[in-house]
């Protein structure tokens, strides 16, 4: 597949019902995202469903993104202890988050010298659809000056930072509260086969400008996604993953399982529909960490498996890698059994995963791209 290589001005169209990864390779720089909403001042990045970040990564899933938020603009700056103005061997990739098949980049190097603040890319909505803008605006004067084009004083993004802080540190212990009343959320309407994913709230290292004005205050909160591999007695093989709607599988039809998500509390659950296990054979259930964290082990996950005819089990990531893909169990249910095997292995993505254990799904990445301004 051809990769796009972006330069100042240009626009791609993307498909807007995926999700994405953009990846930034910028030593040791800062970065960040402004979000442009609807009637409303800009803002940092704070929490806003479907965007999330995880090191130098900023995860976006189109569908979930509010209608109201219009445009998000990522930046870079120099820190103190950068050259100043040094873009050597920097670049920027946008690939698709699941099947991680880049298909655009920056070149930032080999377009920009001398400067120490970057506004990068634009990622907008036009007529309702999802756009990709290059921007590659440089500043000889640092961060102060790129936030002031978007709109900021310096009072005003203190506080907006201020804000942020508070929205993401203060339901940490009530949440730690709700994973005890959420572990059997099951609906008794679909039966006993379930897979409960609970965690418990986490902090990351995102490298954000709040360092700027006020030091190491802007950390996201992390969230999880349950989801599996599975194949049916006739061979058919596909996904089911809480990740989105269109993948959240179907309880009373193929697959005969089903991905359930809560909003507002720390739980995600794959229901089976045992009435169909003749037209089963197994499912790889895996959970995938969506948001800034350093380590798995912080989150205390927890994966109980409550299925007929096997004692309930909790298994739980035992690593202190940050791999984003968990890899939880093997469900097998052959001769009117039902077996699981702990798996405990770790991925980069589910495209990886599924080369592991050759399940033979087919990954693939669609690139609509043009130059279209957009005004």
């Amino acid at each position: 597949m051809a990769i796009t290589q972006l330069v100042a001005g240009q626009n791609i169209s993307i498909p807007s019902d995926r999700a994405y990864c953009f990846s930034l390779h910028i030593a040791n720089w800062q970065w960040g995202v402004v979000v442009s909403r609807e009637n409303a001042p800009v803002s940092l990045l704070e929490s806003i469903e479907g965007v999330s970040t995880r090191d130098n990564k900023l995860l976006l899933n189109l569908p979930d993104i509010p209608e109201g938020v219009e445009k998000l603009a990522v930046y870079i700056a120099a820190n103190n202890n950068s050259s100043a103005g040094s873009t050597a061997d920097m670049s920027a990739s946008l690939s698709d988050l699941v099947g991680a098949d880049e298909f655009a980049n920056i070149d930032i190097s080999h377009q920009l010298t001398g400067q120490t603040a970057v506004s990068l890319i634009e990622v907008y909505r036009r007529n309702g659809a999802w756009k990709i803008r290059c921007v590659l605006q440089g500043y000889q004067e640092g961060l102060p000056k790129l936030l002031e084009s978007f709109g900021f004083t310096r009072d005003s993004y203190a506080s907006a930072v201020s804000k942020v802080s508070t929205t993401v540190s203060a339901p940490i212990e009530q949440n730690a509260t709700q994973i005890q009343v959420s572990r059997s959320p099951v609906n008794q309407n679909y039966g006993d086969a379930s897979i409960t994913l609970v965690w418990k709230s986490g902090r990351g290292n995102l490298r954000s400008a709040a360092r700027y004005f006020m030091g190491e205050n802007f950390k996201p909160v992390s969230d999880l996604r349950i989801g599996c591999f599975y194949e049916l007695e006739n061979g058919q093989r596909g996904i089911v993953y809480s990740f989105d709607e269109s993948l959240e599988g179907s309880f009373d039809g193929v697959p005969y399982i089903k991905a359930n998500r809560a909003e507002n509390e720390h739980w995600e659950q794959l229901l089976i529909n045992e009435r169909f296990r003749h037209k089963l054979n197994r499912y790889l259930v895996f959970v995938s960490m969506m948001d800034a964290h350093d380590s798995w082990e912080a989150l205390s996950v927890s994966v109980d498996f409550q299925l007929p005819g096997l004692a309930a089990k909790k298994l739980s990531p035992t690593t202190l890698m940050s791999k984003p893909i968990y890899a939880v169990a093997m469900i097998d249910f052959n001769d009117d059994q039902t077996k699981a095997t702990p798996l405990n292995e770790y991925f980069q993505d589910l495209a990886e995963m599924d080369r592991a254990f050759a399940w033979g799904l087919p990954w693939r990445c669609e690139n609509n791209s043009d130059n279209e301004d957009q005004t």
